[in-house]
C-alpha cells in the first residue's frame, strides 16, 4: 500500500525513519513519524513528506514561497546558518500520552515506572513473570487459583450487563512490561466502583486463572489507589504471607485423599432452585467464563428433575470458578464427583 492511500484512508501515517539527512534530531531506525495531511499550508520550519521521483523523502521547510516552498534536510544545513526555533520538550506524562495515541505503545519510557518503587514495596508480580510462569509447569507460583498482586493501569474496560441487571467488567490490565485480561465479577466492581478508571495506577489483588492454551487471565478480588500503599490488608498468597517472587513458593496444598484417589474424570454437580431461577442464570455466566470439557449435571429443587447441561456449558474445573458458584448457589448446592473413564 502506497503512502498516498494509507493517508487517504487513515488521515495519518506513522512510521520509522529512514536515512540520515534529518540527522541529528531524526535517527535512522531509532525514530517514529507521524505524519498527517496538513490543514492550511505549511510555515517555516515545519518538516514535510513529499515525494521525488519513486522515493519518499522527509525534509524541513526553510523558506515558503507563492507556488513553492524550499524544502532541505537538517544535516545538509549543518553549518550553513540555519537556525532552528528553540522549543521545550514535551511534559513526559503529555508526551506518553501522545505515543499510545498514534502508536498503541509507550515509547519514552512507560508511565508505571514512577512506581517502581512502591511495586517493589505491595511486593507487586510482573505480568510477565505470570504469563512466563503459566507456561511453566513446575513453578507453582503462579498457578491455577493462586493469588497474585499487580500494580497495574486499566488500559481498556468493557463493562457487562447480565441476566438480572448487576453490571460485571472485563479489562485488559497493563505494567511496565505486559498485559493481560483480568475478569471483575459483579460483587467486586459494585464494592470498587469508586476506584476503577482507565489509565490511573492501581494496585490489584487477585487469583490467576489459566485455560489450555490461552493467556492467563486475572480474577480480580480487590482494588486499592496507590494512596493506601502503605495501607494495604495482607494479601491472601494462599499461606496468608506475600512470596518472595525471586523465589519458589511452597507447594499448594494438597487435594483431599478422596480426590486424590480418583478413578476417572470430574462431573460437576449442581442444584439450583429452578431453571428459572436468578441464582442459575448467575451461575451459568460464570460457567460460560470458564468453558471446558468437563460435564455438568444440574438438579432443579423445584421439579426434583436432573438434567444434564448441553455440551456448550461444559466448564474447565477450578478452584476460581467452583468459589464463585459456591457463592451464588451456596456450597452445599456444588459438588464434585469422579466418574469411571
Amino acid at each position: 500500500m502506497t503512502f498516498e492511500k494509507m493517508l487517504a484512508e487513515d488521515g495519518r501515517l506513522v512510521y520509522r525513519t529512514r536515512g540520515v539527512s534529518m540527522e541529528p534530531m531524526l535517527r535512522q531506525n531509532r525514530d517514529l513519524v507521524v505524519i498527517e495531511v496538513p490543514a492550511s499550508r505549511l510555515k517555516k520550519y515545519d518538516v514535510a513528506l513529499y515525494k521525488r521521483g519513486t522515493s519518499y523523502v522527509l525534509h524541513r521547510v526553510i523558506g515558503v514561497k507563492d507556488d513553492h516552498y524550499l524544502i532541505r534536510g537538517d544535516k545538509e544545513a549543518s553549518g550553513q546558518g540555519i537556525e532552528l526555533p528553540k522549543s521545550e520538550e514535551f511534559p513526559l506524562e503529555e508526551l506518553l500520552a501522545m505515543e499510545k495515541e498514534v502508536t498503541e505503545l509507550y515509547l519514552s519510557s512507560h508511565p508505571l515506572e514512577a512506581y517502581a518503587d512502591i511495586a517493589r514495596r505491595v511486593r507487586a508480580v510482573p505480568i510477565l513473570k505470570i504469563i512466563a510462569g503459566a507456561e511453566d509447569e513446575t513453578d507453582t507460583r503462579y498457578a491455577d487459583g493462586r493469588h497474585v498482586r499487580l500494580l497495574a493501569m486499566i488500559e481498556k474496560l468493557k463493562l457487562k450487563l447480565s441476566r438480572n441487571n448487576e453490571k460485571m467488567a472485563f479489562a485488559d490490565v497493563e505494567d511496565a512490561g505486559g498485559t493481560l485480561e483480568m475478569i471483575i465479577f459483579p460483587k467486586v466492581l459494585a464494592e470498587h466502583a469508586a476506584v476503577v478508571a482507565e489509565h490511573v495506577p492501581l494496585i490489584l489483588d487477585g487469583r490467576i486463572s489459566l485455560r489450555e492454551d490461552e493467556e492467563p487471565k486475572i480474577i480480580c478480588e480487590r482494588m486499592f489507589p496507590l494512596s493506601q500503599a502503605d495501607h494495604l490488608p495482607p494479601a491472601e498468597y494462599g499461606d496468608g504471607r506475600p512470596p518472595r517472587h525471586d523465589e519458589p513458593s511452597p507447594p499448594p496444598a494438597p487435594l483431599p485423599e478422596q480426590q486424590q484417589k480418583r478413578h476417572g474424570n470430574p462431573v460437576l454437580f449442581l442444584r439450583v432452585p429452578s431453571m428459572d431461577s436468578p441464582e442459575w442464570q448467575r451461575a451459568l455466566k460464570v460457567m460460560k467464563v470458564f468453558d471446558g470439557i468437563t460435564r455438568v449435571f444440574i438438579r432443579c429443587a423445584d421439579t426434583g428433575e436432573m438434567v444434564e447441561a448441553p455440551a456448550q456449558y461444559r466448564v474447565m474445573m477450578n478452584d476460581v470458578m467452583l468459589r464463585e458458584l459456591s457463592r451464588i448457589l451456596g456450597g452445599d448446592n456444588v459438588a464434585v464427583r469422579y466418574a469411571r473413564a
